[in-house]
């Protein structure tokens, strides 16, 4: 059946006993408007027509609110994303979050996708929780996949709770966009995320720093590339993806002169491609003697980035942070020392900092806007004062 290009008309319409009514369609939906003639059945008719408008606006018949399934709000709201240019550094490049709300959606729209917005309850929402907790919202081959692969089917704590949020979130925007009704979104509000200790769930532990005799086992195992850029890694404190995304014109190489050392320094996307950019933060990071001695011979050559993805994509795409990962991970294990990532050594980094300078410095090289970061996640100042009240004091 042909889309309707044309608003809903007019029309009359004699009941049983002879009495006139006013009619309209809306997609093929009768619309009863009330007695013929009457000046309610023409606002009606106006209110009708205003909807079929916007209707046709988002893309046709099914984004009438009533009938809007929950893959068209997904749909609709990846489209605003586009469109007003969401979640984008500076330099236009997509960040994380964007990947991260795909990965999010995903299990809701395998098991809820067909089904109607408006129907979204909080009990199939914490279906939908369990789901993710166990893994069953996977399809057997694809457990069976991981299961191979070593990974686990399960989503952690941590990751399910962040991902239960950003479907609420979509609900919330469908709210704002008229799309869903307030009452859905305040309804899924009232779940609660997964507590700590809670049985269901997995706890993904806390990993610490990678051990200095770890590394140096590592670093021989593993290729040319990885192995400058863990080096940088560790000189540097800076996370995978900043330093595997390093451009070589983001490195002014006059920088500054300290303790008269020269120190490089390196500004993503001129300060303003990183984690935290979306608060207005610029990030700067100083390259000291060792991560130039590391990164030297990756400036020269052509090309835009310090560490390209391969000789195929030199100059239009840098090696991939998750591909740097799982060579650290395959050359810890030739190495025969315990797994390790490279987040761990940015908190390696970290430690090394606060044990020489203090915790200020650690912070201003991981460039955190505050120490209370630093101090939670990485460096070990506590620890470091409790041990030596307790050699003093017994």
């Amino acid at each position: 059946m042909a889309r309707p290009r044309t608003p809903p008309n007019y029309l009359k319409h004699r009941g049983p006993n002879g009495t006139l009514y006013a009619r309209t369609f809306l997609f093929g939906v009768e619309q009863s408007l009330g007695a013929y003639g009457s000046p309610e059945s023409h606002e009606k008719l106006e209110a009708i027509r205003a909807q079929w408008r916007e209707a046709m606006e988002r893309g046709g018949p099914d984004m009438v609110p009533a009938r809007i399934t929950i893959a068209d709000l997904v749909a609709a709201f990846f489209r605003h994303v586009e469109e007003d240019g969401l979640y984008l550094r500076a330099d236009g490049t997509p960040t994380s979050e964007r990947a991260s709300f795909k990965q999010s959606l995903d299990p809701l729209l395998r098991m809820n996708g067909p089904e109607l917005a408006r129907e979204f309850s909080p009990k199939k929402f914490k279906k939908l929780q369990a789901a993710v907790l166990n893994g069953s919202w996977l399809t057997p081959a694809e457990q069976e996949g991981r299961r191979k692969a070593g990974k686990s089917i399960r989503w952690s704590r941590g990751v399910t709770n962040q991902r239960l949020k950003r479907i609420v979130r979509v609900f919330g925007w469908g709210v704002s966009d008229e799309l869903v009704p307030v009452e859905i979104h305040q309804a899924l509000l009232t779940v609660d995320m997964v507590p700590a200790g809670s049985a269901k769930a997995v706890e993904h532990a806390v990993l610490g720093p990678v051990s200095d005799q770890d590394i140096r086992r590592t670093l021989p195992c593993m290729s040319t590339i990885c192995r400058a850029i863990a080096m940088v890694q560790l000189a540097t404190g800076m996370r995978p993806n900043e330093v595997c995304s390093m451009r070589k014109t983001e490195v002014d190489r006059r920088g500054m002169v300290i303790d008269g050392r020269a120190i490089w320094v390196y500004r993503p996307g001129g300060g303003d491609r990183h984690k935290t950019a979306h608060h207005g933060v610029k990030k700067a990071v100083a390259l000291g003697p060792a991560a130039q001695w590391a990164l030297a011979p990756w400036l020269e050559g052509e090309g835009l980035y310090c560490f390209p993805a391969g000789r195929k994509a030199r100059g239009e795409g840098h090696l991939r942070p998750d591909s740097y990962s799982h060579a650290v991970l395959d050359a810890a294990r030739a190495a025969g020392v315990p797994d390790w990532c490279p987040t761990q050594l940015r908190k390696a980094a970290a430690t090394a900092i606060e044990d020489e300078m203090d915790l200020d410095h650690a912070r201003a090289s991981l460039g955190h806007t505050t120490s209370a970061t630093t101090k939670r996640f990485y460096a070990k100042a506590d620890l470091k004062k409790a041990a030596q009240a307790a050699a003093r004091l017994g």
